[in-house]
């Protein structure tokens, strides 16, 4: 519920979040096993709701770090600054099930078995997603 009843023993401890808040900061434990090998004294943490907020303050120097997605993953495919990393989660479609049409499970599969996952990952999603065919 906050910094304070925060139990760890990773490299770093919580400072300055009180449950509620949307900025801390993580700093280095002194504590902690293998301290001389970690690198950073400090990070801040911003919660950012909005990706493109999160993506106007990267591009103003104001975030080392930010989330992709959707028009704004298509938009930096080619920046060496954007990092892809595969991530293990599976999204899908689905189809009303109280709806006359799609309450049958046949018209539900061929909707589905029609969509090109592809493209839909490719051109839509464009953020290094992969189709699967489950």
């Amino acid at each position: 519920t906050s910094a304070d009843n925060f139990v760890g023993n990773g490299p770093f401890v919580i400072k300055g979040w009180d449950g509620n808040n949307e900025s801390w900061t993580l700093e280095k434990n002194p504590t902690y096993w293998d301290a001389k090998n970690v690198k950073l004294k400090k990070v801040k943490v911003q919660v950012v709701k909005e990706i493109a907020t999160g993506v106007n303050l990267f591009n103003d120097g104001q975030l080392d770090y930010t989330t992709l997605s959707d028009v704004y993953a298509q938009n930096n495919q080619d920046n060496k600054l954007a990092h892809f990393v595969p991530k293990a989660m599976v999204g899908y479609i689905s189809a009303n099930h109280k709806r006359p049409v799609t309450g049958n499970l046949h018209v539900r599969q061929a909707i589905l078995q029609a969509i090109n996952k592809k493209s839909y990952t490719k051109n839509v999603l464009s953020d290094g997603s992969q189709p699967l065919n489950g």
